[in-house]
Formats: structure tokens, C-alpha cells, sequence
């Protein structure tokens, strides 16, 4: 699910009845409730709490190489290390091809990686710190370009009309608990049921951080009907 931190924080405000429904707050009240949600985020992620946004990352991926690093300033592709990798694929010739994720059993299987093609087939993630490793098969044997979906630690709203998107869940657990931070500023008491939803939705979300980084696409036994078996690649051509 997609918002602004806008909307965040009128729906925050409106969950401790600061504003009224379809009212939209002042200028400093935007800015106070814009700091306010990213302070709370600064905090949840000082604690190990980490809020998610999917992203869309587009790797340009040079011939001859089977293995890059993702993350940070002295990786291959400086792009944020992302928290989990959800879908691969690679653009060639205009189309999207699906590239699967596999886990590290079925990729020591592979029996001889310098094989090349023009298309992948497999992308397996050593998760590496701080960061991490990615193996592909075969090897490419010319440029190309590999998307990936991931999600990424969400570290604040830039702008009022940023948007960003959000797991199932977040949203809700992020609006929740920004008006209890909220309501000592408006002098004003949440109520029961405002109170009672922040912890669960907090909860919840505590929950979901512990089975996010082993989310992955399982698709590593999927084949093609009708292609012939390759005994070097232990894959189905």
C-alpha cells in the first residue's frame, strides 16, 4: 500500500480527533507531524525495528561476470542493502524474463558455472555484510540488465508528498502509532481503542521484521514444459 507522509499524518491526526474528517492540516502542523513520523522511524530503526518500502532496483550487469556485491559505497552496484529480495527477472530485446531464486544447496548443484548465454536463469543472494553477494547462472555473455524487487528499511519521509510504499500491515501500524506520538503536542488523549491498536500493529510488525529477510521468490523447481535436462547446469533448457 502506497501514501504520502501527508496523508500518514492527517489520518494520525484525525485518530486522536486533532482534525476533522476530510479537514487537512496547517502548514505547521504538516511539519510538525512530518518530524514527528520520522523521528518515530529514526527511533524503530535505532531499536532494530524496521519499517519496509518495496523498491524497484535496475542492475546493469557487464559480460564475462557471474558474481557482484549489492550495498553500500564500495559494493559493484552502490544501491541501499536491501532487506529481502521478493522477484528477479532481466530485461532483453524490450521483454521481461523471469530469473528464479534459489537457495545455496541448489546452487552448489550447479555443476559448471562458466556457462554462457544471453539470458539468466538463476540468481542466488549470499547475504553478506554489509554487503551482498550476487551469483547468477549461466554467466552472461554480454551486457544486461537485471531488475529486482526488494524491500528496503524505510528511514523517513523526504517530503509531505513523498510516496512511498508499504508492506500489508505497516501502514497501518506506523499511522497508529504516530498519533500517540502526536497527541502530547495537541493536548489531547488517545483513545482506548487508538492505544490498544499502536501495541498490536507494533507487535505485529515486530513479528513480520523476524520472517522478512527469509522471504524469497521459491521458484528454483519450476521448469519449462517441454525443455530438455542439462546435466552441467542441473537445469532444464
Amino acid at each position: 500500500m502506497a501514501a504520502t507522509g501527508l496523508q500518514i499524518v492527517k489520518r494520525a491526526l484525525r485518530l486522536i480527533e486533532a482534525i476533522d474528517a476530510g479537514e487537512t492540516p496547517d502548514s505547521d502542523e504538516q511539519s510538525d507531524g512530518l518530524s514527528a513520523l520520522n523521528t518515530m522511524l529514526d527511533d524503530w530503526n535505532a531499536r532494530g525495528l524496521r519499517v519496509f518500502s518495496t523498491e524497484e532496483l535496475s542492475l546493469s550487469w557487464g559480460a564475462g561476470d557471474n558474481e557482484k556485491t549489492l550495498g553500500g559505497a564500495t559494493a559493484d552496484f552502490t544501491d541501499d542493502r536491501p532487506a529481502s529480495v521478493l522477484k528477479a527477472w532481466q530485461v532483453f530485446d524490450g521483454n521481461d524474463y523471469q530469473v528464479a531464486l534459489i537457495e545455496y544447496d541448489r546452487w552448489v548443484r550447479i555443476f559448471d558455472k562458466s556457462i554462457s548465454s544471453d539470458l539468466l536463469e538463476y540468481l542466488y543472494i549470499n547475504n553478506d555484510f554489509p554487503a551482498r553477494k550476487l551469483h547468477v547462472y549461466p554467466t552472461p555473455s554480454q551486457t544486461i540488465t537485471l531488475k529486482l524487487l526488494v524491500y528496503g528499511a524505510l528511514q523517513s519521509f523526504p517530503t509531505a508528498t513523498t510516496e512511498i510504499a508499504m508492506p500489508p500491515g505497516y501502514q497501518r501500524a506506523v499511522e497508529y502509532n504516530l498519533a500517540l506520538e502526536l497527541a502530547p503536542e495537541f493536548g489531547v488523549q488517545p483513545s482506548a481503542i487508538v492505544v490498544r491498536t499502536a501495541a498490536d500493529t507494533l507487535r505485529n510488525i515486530a513479528t513480520e521484521n523476524r520472517r522478512i529477510p527469509s522471504l524469497v521468490q521459491e521458484s528454483s523447481m519450476i521448469t519449462r514444459r517441454g525443455n530438455r535436462y542439462n546435466i552441467q547446469g542441473d537445469v532444464y533448457r
